[in-house]
């Protein structure tokens, strides 16, 4: 009686496991596009870590569950599977992620430099954002309103400026070129972004 009493429960307490293991790299892993976006860099790589960290733990303990259900194949119960399923669930679903949140994207585009990636999404509620990332860690976001007129598309930031682009761009076969002087004095030899999806070309 009392060592039927302490099997249930173990699994009590995996499943207990399991579920808060799995919930917070579930929370971790489909928030991470807020989390890059609106957070600093620090939370961002503990974040990161954390994530890391969950998915060995997650791993590990499949191994760990699939172990107990081959040394207890002649006494199963449907609950045995539970912990298991909980986490492969977790892994293996394709939940998305919070970007599904954000309106829908008109049209992107995208720069490919030597050692840095930037790619900018125009969203159908008039927002942009433009995310940099780069050498050394570099990780920086861009957000504002954009108005199009013609080919002319006209940015206004939320926070900084990015000075390779500017506030004025025109679009003309297939690139964004920057209209204000400042900036097209300063993107002498600099690539332009196009168009569409990165191509991974650098």
């Amino acid at each position: 009686m009392n060592e039927e009493k302490s099997k249930r429960t173990n699994l009590k307490s995996r499943i207990i496991r399991a579920l808060i293991i799995s919930f917070a790299f579930f929370i971790l892993a489909f928030f991470y596009y807020h989390i890059d976006k609106l957070t600093p860099w620090w939370f961002l790589i503990i974040a990161m870590l954390t994530i890391a960290i969950l998915f060995i733990i997650i791993v590990v303990n499949v191994i760990k569950q699939t172990i107990f259900i081959i040394k207890q194949r002649k006494s199963l119960t449907v609950m045995c599977f539970l912990p298991l399923l909980i986490y492969l669930s977790v892994v293996l679903a394709p939940f998305g992620s919070s970007e599904d949140f954000e309106s829908n994207v008109k049209f992107r585009a995208c720069y490919e430099g030597t050692q840095n990636q930037a790619y900018i999404n125009f969203r159908e509620d008039k927002t942009f954002e433009l995310h940099w990332t780069g050498a050394f860690f570099y990780n920086e976001w861009f957000t504002g309103k954009w108005e199009q007129k013609g080919n002319n598309l006209t940015l206004k930031y939320d926070n900084k400026v990015v000075d390779v682009l500017g506030h004025r761009l025109l679009i003309d076969s297939g690139y964004l070129i920057p209209r204000d002087k400042e900036v097209i004095v300063r993107e002498h030899g600099f690539k332009r972004f196009y168009l569409g999806y990165c191509k991974n070309e650098n």
